[in-house]
C-alpha cells in the first residue's frame, strides 16, 4: 500500500487502513547507556527505557538509543 501511495482500501464491508505506528525505542549499544538513564538493581543496571524514551522524543540525544517509528495495517 505505502508503494503504491494508498492509505485506505475499501473492500467490501471492511476498510483497510494503512497508519504510523507508535514510536518505538530501539537500542544499538545498551552498554553506551549514560548513567542517568540507568536504573540501578543491586549489582545490576537495567535502561530507564521510559526515561530514556521520554528524553528522545523531547528532542534530547542518549547515545546508542534512537526513536523508531513504523506502519502496521489495521483492517476495520
Amino acid at each position: 500500500m505505502e508503494h503504491l501511495q494508498i492509505g485506505t482500501l475499501n473492500a467490501g464491508t471492511f476498510k483497510i487502513v494503512l497508519q504510523d505506528s507508535p514510536p518505538s525505542l530501539k537500542c544499538d549499544d545498551e552498554k553506551g547507556t549514560p548513567n542517568e538513564y540507568l536504573d540501578i538493581i543491586p549489582e545490576q543496571y537495567t535502561p530507564a527505557k521510559d526515561r530514556i524514551k521520554a528524553a528522545l522524543l523531547a528532542g534530547n540525544t542518549v547515545e546508542g538509543w534512537r526513536i523508531e517509528r513504523g506502519k502496521h495495517i489495521r483492517i476495520r
